[in-house]
């Protein structure tokens, strides 16, 4: 019996060992896949940071057909996306700046017209009142006529 007690003490050391070696390399292997995801999604959250700070020449790493990979490929549909709006927005506001100093050009020829206009319109409606009071200046005084 005491040479089954020893291959079954054996068996339990070497059992022992085999489980800690598991453990250590399921470990490991979890550290490695660990570090491995927070290493990408750390690049993404600095890329999510850089575009936050109006940075817009970014592409981060989207090979690959996991959850990490799948979310890299909207964040670059979404930069993408952002720079072709801020782009269009870009193109609105330089048009509307333009129609507006158009606008501001016309209004103020117009005005300068209106101006012209009002001042040969008043200048036409005083010709005829001096020619008035000259004329009621010269006119004798009616004779009056006996009661």
């Amino acid at each position: 019996m005491s040479s089954l007690n020893k291959k079954i003490e054996e068996a339990k050391k070497w059992s022992f060992c085999i489980v800690m070696g598991e453990m250590a390399l399921v470990a490991l292997f979890s550290y490695v896949l660990g570090a491995f995801l927070t290493k990408r999604l750390t690049y993404l959250k600095k890329a999510a940071k850089r575009l936050s700070r109006g940075e817009r020449n970014i592409t981060v790493n989207d090979t690959g057909n996991d959850e990490i990979s799948h979310l890299a490929q909207a964040f670059n549909t979404m930069v993408s996306k952002l720079v072709k709006s801020e782009q269009t927005s870009q193109s609105y506001q330089q048009q509307l700046e333009a129609l507006n100093s158009s606008l501001e050009a016309t209004v103020k020829s117009r005005t300068a017209e209106l101006k012209a206009n009002n001042e040969h319109l008043n200048e036409t409606n005083r010709q005829p009142k001096k020619k008035q009071g000259k004329q009621i200046k010269r006119r004798p005084p009616k004779p009056t006529q006996p009661p």
